[in-house]
């Protein structure tokens, strides 16, 4: 097995899945690890974690600032790996993600896979709209100091090219979000609707099943979100230079 060499405090995240783990080794013989280097504070991008890269991860753990990126993923047998824990017991620190943690990461997965390509006139009317909000919406932070928005989905109610598009917004916010925090991003998202309005083609759609504004995660269904699709903001992190974190600090 080639040796890697980390970042003094880097962690090591597993991110197979339990039944890959527990599968036998002629079926599933490697897991998948994340290495996690710990970054300071002044180099979390806040805009870019609701926007949910699909490159960069970026996770506090007890604390302490993360940064993972896709590209560092690396694999390892699963043979190897348990030897290593059982020689390294005493020196080896063990630990499990907390339930707001492991949703990130299984967000941060499947945004890999979960992009919608939106109609360009929808696009052109959109995105110069939301980058007057995008700075505000990042500014909201849990106790934790993580942002309150997990990600902007959208409905559309055609993915083609149309002059006329029916729509709604909705900011997922995380679990802990504070009651004043979320009236305050439902209204940053009011006046975003309210602006997109006024665009002749675009009307705020009147679906009973569509949520309002702003909802925090631990109260939105499946089938509730399933509605929506969760927009692509990766330009955000692209438009400022740098190609995971955005502007340069």
């Amino acid at each position: 097995m080639r040796e890697k060499k980390f970042k003094k405090g880097t962690l090591l995240l597993v991110q197979s899945q339990d039944c890959d783990i527990a599968a036998k080794d002629d079926q599933e013989p490697e897991v998948e690890l994340l290495p996690l280097v710990p970054i300071k504070p002044k180099t979390v991008f806040h805009r870019n974690q609701y926007a949910q890269s699909s490159r960069t991860l970026h996770i506090k753990i007890d604390s302490q600032d993360y940064e993972g990126k896709v590209r560092s993923t690396i694999t390892v047998p699963k043979q190897r790996l348990l030897e290593w824990l059982e020689a390294s017991k005493e020196d080896a620190g063990i630990a499990q993600l907390t339930p707001g943690n492991l949703r990130t990461l299984v967000a941060w997965k499947a945004n890999r896979y979960h992009r919608a390509a939106l109609p360009d006139r929808f696009n052109q009317i959109f995105i110069p709209l939301f980058q007057k909000y995008a700075d505000d919406l990042g500014t909201y932070t849990t106790e934790n100091g993580d942002s309150c928005v997990r990600a902007l989905y959208l409905y559309l109610d055609t993915l083609e090219e149309d002059r006329n598009y029916q729509f709604a917004l909705l900011a997922l916010l995380k679990y802990d979000t504070s009651d004043t925090k979320r009236v305050a991003i439902d209204d940053q998202i009011e006046d975003l609707t309210q602006e997109l309005e006024e665009d002749k083609g675009l009307t705020l759609a009147d679906r009973p099943s569509l949520l309002g504004n702003a909802e925090r995660e631990d109260t939105v269904t499946v089938a509730q979100l399933a509605q929506y699709m969760k927009i692509n903001l990766d330009y955000l992190s692209l438009r400022e230079g740098s190609e995971d974190l955005g502007p340069e600090l």
